[in-house]
């Protein structure tokens, strides 16, 4: 394989706006356990789930989030689970913000999330997260697909409900989603807007 000067250059810049995402490889995720999502598949190779327009995409930089930490404010989103089969948006304190699913007819797995009093879409789902032995994030078993082309060019990311191509995008692949332990877990409320 043969890089050219202006490809190494281009690598070269696209790695270092990567965001930051301090991570423990390997550490078991559980519940109570903040922990960020990497995605991998056909033409999606390891980018973070963030929170961003009341749903989750790869690869949106504007995470339109406001952390405690402001320095990392574009960072992926970052997760806590409960024994209930609940996923949060990782905060220390209110307001919470709740995960959610719709895998209706309607929905076709739709994946976002609402604040605390909030509940969701009428279809909305919410118990039923599990992080299995290999921390493979999955919703009632279902695993999760991206759809390109979504805000700012990103993938848009959705629980699998049956439809290849939910919501009437085209290009979707299916995706593996690994929970990664936040060793810097930052605290942020993210807005839907």
């Amino acid at each position: 394989m043969q890089f050219t000067v202006a490809s190494l250059i281009a690598l070269a810049a696209g790695a270092s706006a990567l965001p930051h995402v301090a991570r423990q490889d390997g550490a078991k995720v559980g519940v109570a356990t903040p922990f960020t999502v990497q995605a991998s598949g056909v033409d999606v190779q390891f980018p973070f789930f963030y929170a961003n327009h009341g749903g989750f995409a790869l690869n949106d930089l504007d995470s339109s989030a406001t952390c405690v930490n402001a320095a990392r404010s574009s960072s992926a989103a970052t997760f806590t689970l409960d024994d209930q089969g609940n996923m949060y948006l990782y905060a220390t304190q209110p307001p919470v913000q709740h995960t959610w699913v719709d895998r209706s007819g309607m929905g076709q797995g739709i994946f976002g999330w609402s604040s605390a009093g909030l509940a969701g879409p009428r279809n909305g789902e919410r118990t039923a997260w599990q992080i299995d032995d290999n921390n493979v994030l999955t919703f009632n078993g279902a695993g999760f697909i991206a759809c390109p082309n979504s805000v700012d060019a990103s993938w848009k990311v959705w629980v699998s409900a049956g439809n290849s191509q939910p919501g009437g995008s085209s290009g979707c692949v299916p995706i593996t989603a690994t929970a990664i332990a936040a060793a810097e877990p930052n605290d942020c409320s993210y807005s839907d807007n």
